[in-house]
């Protein structure tokens, strides 16, 4: 007789038991006061990853070396999406939810002065 096994966890697997700490620890929502604290450091996380995007665009129009203007861009790519990922997060907790092209088409607008491409779909 062959058993059949199910799709996910079979019976008696304690792959997701929690343990130590957190068996006992149930997260609690953040307080206005924590909230207000996350909210501050994302502005200032906004802030920085702005200027200093901002600053590498100004440094790829200064030079004509491809090694360097690929550096920018790989520089620039990554600090996008930390601001996005910020972005998104302070408006998850504004509203609950954040949609995430239309987070980035609002950096690269706020940062660069101009949305998406239309084209790029």
């Amino acid at each position: 007789m062959m058993i059949t096994r199910k799709r996910g966890a079979q019976p008696g697997n304690t792959n997701a038991l929690k343990h130590g700490i957190y068996a006992t620890v149930t997260p609690q929502p953040a307080s206005d006061e924590e909230k207000q604290k996350i909210q501050e450091g994302l502005d200032h996380e906004i802030f920085f990853s702005k200027a200093l995007i901002q600053r590498l665009e100004n440094l790829s129009h200064e030079t004509n070396d491809l090694d360097e203007i690929i550096r920018i861009t790989n520089a620039s790519s990554v600090l996008l999406g930390k601001l996005c990922g910020a972005l998104k997060t302070r408006q998850y907790l504004a509203k609950g939810r954040a949609d995430s092209t239309e987070l980035l088409s609002q950096a690269i607008e706020e940062v660069f002065g101009h949305g998406l491409d239309p084209r790029i779909p």
